[in-house]
């Protein structure tokens, strides 16, 4: 039957709406299966083509190939959403995962993330009894509290290595998956840690998950680095994740309304947000409580709902955002000065309008939130909140310096500058101890300029400290001239102690562009010095003999002579083996090798007196290179087998780069040239992997006092 025109196009219209329906259904239903079984405001929707990716990655670390997955993309976009998607997916197909967050204040305890990660992996699965002093440095209390001191550049290589052997070993059979969020804002030993495990992550069933603004990454020169490091490892790849369709916006307004929604209403959301997520749900719960308008900018939909707070609560919420996206009741009720009882219901305010939550302790739903509030408050009050916090925190027994030290730094000008520096210099000296180099720089850096006014002397401890925390890290160019600069301070304050320690700063590091000033240093020292025997005395004159040495200069052997006879006389360890290293090289030649083959029996008494296994690789490396040149390989042999073992225990590139040239040195003289060249191959291939940014270069035999390495680079 023929239909006329004029009944065609309603019969059309009708057609096309029931289809538009039809589709509005779909998308709802699907909206529904996607919300199942997914936390309260926590909406997914989409990123299919994503979760496949990531189920890739996950089959192949079932496959004992260790992958590392990048996921970047602007705030609020869904970072967080999809690794916990694909965190839920993993535990319910049998794996093991665990979560860690970084922290946006700058006082967190170094290694943050790792911290968190350490310490819930050791709640699934107990460490190796020899992984557990490293582990302590990463995560303190679990295993009593290490400190390393004085420890040398490449201690740090051993503790990474115990960090990634421990999460192998807790990732054997059934899996293992640690989401690592935020890591814009990492501190950077995290990012050296997380470079290292991604470089030797190898076979085992291990995936990890990190999270990053990569619209942030402007200033951060150490996250820039660490991402283009990154991108060189066959074993990372990257998702970076765009804005949700209009199909999408519409199921997820769906969602959040309970309702169908219009496509020119998700056309418009959509248009808005550009399909971000969380601005797509603020937009949701502004427009559901009865707000007139639609904000033009996204941001401040979250201000809008914070300005629909009472004043009482929005007084308790915005000092909260300055301690953290954490919030501690009793810490807020101290800074702004409430009691605990009306700060909890402040807080059930807060998170009856979706700003905070309560699962798992308070804290902000989101860290747009948290950065909206802190925008809310003035400057004068926050400082002010740092503050208190501070005088809070500090006053606790289980006080952290570095969240203390940042409280009172946030808190200047208006705060006590001095009290700012003492404690940013404590920080300082427990990021050394825990071998977290780049953040020690860092508070020694504020404690500088927290308190300009200081004395000479006060001014010279905190560059020395800073240099030294910069050559730890291989930035050789900035440690010289912070030594430079912190001779000058000790030249002011007139101290012959000041001036030798700054001198010493040095020791194991060889920098052509230091020596002259090292030189003028150790004598300036020595000169102011009294005569009497002491173990700074015999330090410099070790320090001064190896500078000696470098210059070709006659006195080099007498001074190696002097240095190593106070040693003895003083008894001091460290003292005897800066006095031991300058000795060896004082006679490195054809005369000395029967002299050599002493020093490193000395050395390997030291060593073992100790229990100190840098010691004893020197000392073997010595006697090695003696023995040799003496053509007793027989006995070069059976050092050489007992060499092995002091380098497995160390498990650093350097003694690992020795063992081998040790090795083809030995098949080179027995004639045996196809291992000699293996092993050569294998020594340049460590030569040239930097995993940590631990690089080790030219060949030498030299130890320094708490061995590092002769040459540093930046």
């Amino acid at each position: 039957m023929r239909v006329s025109a004029p009944l065609a196009a309603p019969a059309v219209l009708a057609l096309v709406s029931l289809i538009g329906a039809a589709a509005c259904l779909v998308r709802w239903a699907r909206c529904l299966d996607n919300v199942a079984g997914v936390g309260a405001g926590s909406v997914f929707v989409g990123r299919e083509p994503e979760l496949a990716v990531l189920a890739a990655q996950e089959r192949a670390a079932c496959r004992g190939q260790g992958r590392v997955v990048l996921i970047g993309g602007e705030p609020g976009i869904g970072k967080t959403r999809l690794a916990q998607e694909a965190s839920a997916r993993a535990a319910a197909a049998g794996w093991r995962c665990v979560r860690a967050r970084a922290s946006e204040d700058e006082g967190c305890p170094p290694y943050w993330l790792f911290r968190q990660v350490v310490r819930d992996v050791a709640a699934i699965h107990d460490p190796r009894a020899e992984q557990r002093a490293d582990l302590a440095l990463v995560a303190p209390g679990l295993w009593g509290r290490a400190v390393q001191p004085d420890a040398p550049a490449e201690r740090r290589f051993q503790m990474f290595e115990s960090v990634r052997e421990f999460l192998a070993d807790a990732a054997a059979g059934t899996g293992l998956l640690v989401v690592l969020d935020d890591l814009h804002w990492a501190d950077v030993p995290s990012l050296r840690l997380l470079r290292h495990l991604a470089a030797g992550i190898g076979t085992a069933r291990l995936l990890l998950l990190a999270t990053y603004r990569d619209t942030e990454s402007a200033g951060r020169d150490e996250l820039r680095a660490f991402l283009a490091a990154l991108a060189r490892e066959d074993a990372v790849s990257r998702i970076r994740l765009a804005g949700l369709t209009q199909d999408e916006v519409a199921c997820q307004r769906a969602a959040i309304t309970g309702s169908q929604v219009p496509p020119e209403v998700a056309a418009a959301v959509s248009r808005r947000t550009h399909g971000n997520p969380f601005f797509v749900t603020e937009l949701g719960r502004l427009v559901g409580s009865g707000a007139s308008g639609v904000p033009e900018a996204v941001r401040d939909t979250v201000r809008a709902r914070l300005g629909a707070l009472t004043p009482g609560c929005r007084a308790v919420l915005c000092p909260a955002a300055v301690l953290g996206a954490g919030i501690d009741p009793s810490a807020v009720a101290v800074v702004t000065q409430r009691d605990v009882g009306t700060v909890l219901a402040c807080l059930d305010e807060a998170a009856a309008a979706g700003l905070v939550t309560s699962g798992g302790g308070w804290r902000f739903s989101h860290d747009l939130v948290r950065e909206s509030a802190l925008l809310e408050l003035p400057t004068a009050d926050r400082l002010t909140a740092h503050a208190r916090m501070a005088d809070y925190l500090r006053c606790r027994a289980d006080a952290v310096p570095a969240v203390v030290a940042h409280h009172l730094l946030e808190s200047l000008p208006t705060g006590d500058a001095a009290l700012a520096a003492r404690w940013a210099e404590r920080a300082a000296a427990d990021a050394m101890a825990h071998l977290a180099w780049e953040d020690a720089a860092g508070f020694y850096d504020r404690a500088l300029r927290a308190a300009a006014g200081q004395g000479a002397a006060d001014r010279c401890r905190l560059l020395r400290g800073l240099g030294v925390a910069q050559l730890r890290s291989f930035d050789l160019a900035a440690a010289t001239g912070t030594l430079r600069e912190a001779a000058g301070s000790a030249r002011t304050a007139g101290d012959p102690v000041l001036i030798g320690e700054v001198a010493l700063a040095m020791e194991g590091f060889t920098d052509p562009a230091w020596l002259a000033t090292g030189k003028q240093l150790c004598d300036e020292a020595l000169a102011g010095l009294p005569a009497a025997d002491s173990p700074l005395r015999a330090r410099l004159l070790a320090q001064r003999a190896a500078e000696a040495i470098y210059h070709r200069e006659p006195e080099a052997a007498p001074l190696s002579s002097q240095a190593l006879a106070m040693a003895e006389r003083v008894a001091d360890p460290h003292a005897l083996r800066s006095a031991l290293r300058a000795r060896q090289v004082a006679r490195a030649g054809p005369d000395g090798v029967r002299d050599r083959l002493e020093l490193g029996a000395r050395m390997l008494a030291l060593g073992v007196a100790d229990g100190d296994d840098d010691a004893l690789l020197w000392g073997r490396l010595w006697r090695l290179d003696a023995l040799i040149q003496l053509g007793r390989i027989s006995v070069a042999d059976a050092e050489l087998m007992l060499l092995a073992p002091t380098v497995a225990r160390l498990r650093s590139p350097t003694a690992s780069w020795h063992l081998r040239g040790s090795q083809a040195a030995l098949a080179f003289g027995r004639g045996q040239y196809d291992q000699a060249r293996r092993l050569t191959e294998e020594s340049v291939r460590i030569a040239a992997h930097e995993p940590t940014n631990v690089r080790v270069r030219a060949a030498y035999v030299l130890a320094p006092p708490r061995p590092t390495r002769p040459r540093a680079t930046s």
